[in-house]
């Protein structure tokens, strides 16, 4: 009995004293001021980069031009592999998402790479259902050592690969370029 009118207490001072959404956006922006140049790779440290599924080989050979010495990969499947690139800090604001990639000694690779961004609004501190995902298919045969534009998306919060694909798939790198506030 006594939990229950405390919890209607707190429901109640919560409805009185919970600031707008748009006040708690406008606040975000203040407070956390997101880095221009985000780049998260196998070598990050801080739990940026997370695999799942078995399976994953790692490639550090120097004359495969992965990005700052090694990546991981797996062979196709039906997605039951993934990983997932993600910053530390909610990235605001609208962004350029780049992968990176280089020539793994990892058989015949994916010419359908998926690469699904996954954007939207903060969740401020609840699972947010206005979540956006774009993805995009890339051909790991062609550019090889190079930043390939997966495109742009307002306040990113992971990009991910699965191995469904038709060959093996690459993880190596993302990057985060802030455009706009």
């Amino acid at each position: 009995d006594v939990v229950k009118d405390l919890s209607a207490r707190l429901q109640e001072w919560m409805k009185g004293n919970t600031p707008a959404r748009a006040v708690v956006l406008r606040r975000w922006r203040i407070y956390t001021a997101p880095e221009r140049l985000v780049t998260v790779d196998d070598q990050t440290i801080g739990g940026r980069l997370l695999l799942t599924g078995g399976g994953w080989h790692s490639d550090t050979r120097q004359q495969s031009g992965n990005f700052d010495g090694g990546c991981f990969w797996t062979e196709q499947g039906e997605g039951s592999r993934t990983a997932v690139w993600r910053n530390d800090d909610p990235m605001l604001g609208t962004y350029k998402i780049y992968a990176y990639y280089g020539h793994p000694a990892a058989g015949r690779l994916a010419t359908n790479a998926p690469f699904t961004i996954v954007s939207g609004p903060p969740a401020l501190g609840r699972v947010a259902a206005d979540v956006s995902r774009q993805t995009v298919r890339v051909n790991l045969n062609q550019g090889g050592g190079e930043w390939h534009l997966l495109g742009t998306a307002e306040n990113p919060r992971y990009v991910e690969l699965t191995n469904a694909a038709d060959g093996a798939v690459i993880v190596d790198a993302v990057r985060f370029e802030r455009i706009e506030p």
